[in-house]
């Protein structure tokens, strides 16, 4: 489908907002924990009361992909064994 529709349609657009949005937003996230010496709820408490949601928001997607990265490594395990033990 990739040569079919083109994959540069949306690879294109993906690099360009990683290096516009993505890198500098990290950048700012790490450089704001180390001055601030906090997490990433604390981070953004310590700006502003409201703002808390965002670090609340942080460390529930590290949570998930955390978790969804779990399952990937699970069933991979799992069918490396099921191949190294069933007869072929």
């Amino acid at each position: 489908m990739i040569q079919k529709w083109g994959g540069g349609s949306f690879l294109f657009p993906f690099i360009i907002m990683m290096i516009t949005v993505g890198a500098p937003a990290l950048l700012v996230e790490s450089m704001l924990g180390q001055m601030l010496q906090s997490g990433p709820l604390d981070v953004w408490l310590k700006l502003h009361p409201v703002l808390g949601g965002i670090g609340v928001t942080s460390m529930f997607s590290a949570y998930v992909i955390g978790i969804y990265y779990i399952i990937i490594v699970a069933w991979s395990l799992f069918y490396r064994v099921v191949v190294k033990l069933s007869k072929i």
